[in-house]
């Protein structure tokens, strides 16, 4: 069965621009791309609908991209870093 999404960008929040720099190269290359920071998608109301709607995405993508500039992006916060959404994806996916 063909998933929604080719690719799932997943990146900190400091790498924003980049992950949409990326998406934006893939969707001319003809990618179906899934990414949180995109500016066409309407903002959730709480941290539920959030993971809600990356655990569907993330299950519904064949590939996953992970954009890291920073490595305490990818600490998680019990290390002393911030990437508690960065892990979340990783993991789930």
């Amino acid at each position: 069965m063909k998933k929604t999404y080719d690719i799932f960008i997943s990146h900190a929040s400091c790498d924003t621009h980049l992950a949409r720099e990326l998406r934006d190269i893939l969707v001319k290359n003809n990618f179906s791309v899934f990414l949180a920071a995109d500016e066409n998608r309407p903002p959730l109301n709480c941290a539920k609908e959030w993971k809600e709607e990356m655990t569907s995405a993330l299950f519904d993508s064949e590939r996953l991209i992970f954009i890291v500039s920073d490595p305490a992006q990818i600490k998680p916060p019990k290390d002393g870093g911030n990437g508690c959404w960065v892990h979340y994806e990783v993991d789930t996916f």
